[in-house]
């Protein structure tokens, strides 16, 4: 798996992205997006001087992905419409639209999922369906495209990331992490959060694209051995069964990331970067006769995590053993600033622990309301 990463679900990147961009420039080698033939890009200057390397912004036709694509979502929106409450959202009754562009899908074969797909204007290359149907649709996309390609997944919006983590789990996430009780089936595997807080620079959107392409000359080193760290534990605790097992990989590990984070944040000395933020999370999968039938970890991983400014929390349970967690395309949510909203009820529930518990939970409720709500 490579250290670059692919954008969406938009063509062009949004002003409210860019905080995102900026950031995620720091870190991706590569950062590629789904550009339909033709398309035109009309984006303001920062921008073009940003991508004017070719190493961001790169453009992937999605034609050679499309019908393999729409028949993979067609035949997972058939098995799977029912298990989550979100995917309902498709069959609303909807009166705003948004385009698509038709070199996307398989445009015959998705007519009854997109069930108000149709042309406003005179650009037939253009089609239009409810905003749920078209970011559901362009979330599978971007993983279908992201698996072929060995990118990483990366978005600043938990809902896109929840719903790219349903999808490349395969629809077998479960609404909690259940406790194998008889009348309802066990979790086999618990889908794990990683996350690293304070790893962002703040305020970087003062900085211009050229101080930002000479980091990435400069600091190319510091940065893949910051990713490579984190993908190494992520595959490894993915992998092992037996507590001691985690226990020493944990111990191994925590160092070389923390030693890594710490040597990337100081490689930002040529930006001028004064105040570090915010939480990057990933997500593992851990067997549940490993963790115990526990809504927590236990102290042995809790402990031994927290304390290299690493920290862990489980989301939610699978049904399946072992569903495919090494090649699935590593999925990156961005919290880029360090003040943002909690759940209701996160302040009560963990009072007094770090704001990092709060955002667990946080996620921990995106995932229980996809399923549920």
């Amino acid at each position: 798996m490579s250290n670059s990463i692919l954008y969406y679900p938009t063509i062009e990147f949004r002003h409210e992205d860019y905080q995102w961009l900026w950031n995620a420039a720091l870190f991706a080698d590569k950062i590629y997006r789904i550009v339909p033939p033709g398309y035109e890009l009309n984006e303001p200057r920062n921008i073009r001087e940003l991508c004017s390397t070719g190493e961001i912004g790169i453009p992937l036709s999605p034609v050679p992905y499309s019908k393999e694509a729409s028949e993979e979502f067609s035949k997972f929106m058939d098995e799977n419409h029912r298990k989550a409450a979100a995917l309902s959202l498709i069959e609303d009754d909807e009166t705003e639209y948004i385009r698509i562009h038709s070199s996307k899908m398989d445009v015959k074969l998705l007519q009854d999922i997109f069930f108000k797909l149709k042309h406003i204007d005179e650009d037939e290359n253009w089609l239009y369906a409810s905003p749920h149907t078209v970011n559901f649709y362009m979330t599978f996309l971007a993983n279908h495209i992201a698996k072929k390609n060995s990118l990483s997944l990366w978005t600043r919006n938990q809902e896109l990331w929840t719903t790219s983590t349903y999808f490349l789990y395969g629809g077998a996430l479960q609404d909690d992490y259940r406790l194998g009780k008889e009348y309802i089936e066990p979790s086999t595997e618990a889908l794990v959060s990683i996350m690293i807080p304070d790893i962002f620079p703040q305020d970087l959107l003062h900085v211009p694209p050229t101080d930002i392409l000479r980091f990435r000359e400069k600091r190319k080193d510091e940065r893949n051995q910051f990713l490579n760290a984190i993908k190494t534990l992520r595959n490894e605790l993915a992998q092992a069964d037996a507590p001691e097992v985690i226990e020493a990989i944990i111990n191994d590990e925590k160092k070389k990331i923390d030693s890594a984070a710490n040597e990337y944040r100081k490689s930002m000395d040529i930006l001028r970067v004064a105040k570090f933020g915010g939480i990057l999370t990933t997500v593992i999968t851990v067997a549940a006769d490993v963790l115990g039938y526990c809504s927590n970890f236990p102290d042995l991983y809790k402990g031994a995590i927290e304390s290299s400014g690493l920290w862990a929390g489980i989301l939610t349970g699978i049904f399946e053993k072992r569903v495919g967690n090494i090649n699935n395309p590593y999925t990156y949510l961005a919290q880029i600033k360090s003040t943002f909203s909690y759940y209701p009820g996160a302040s009560k529930l963990f009072g007094g622990q770090p704001q990092i518990a709060k955002y667990n939970y946080t996620l921990y409720r995106g995932f229980e309301e996809f399923i549920n709500d």
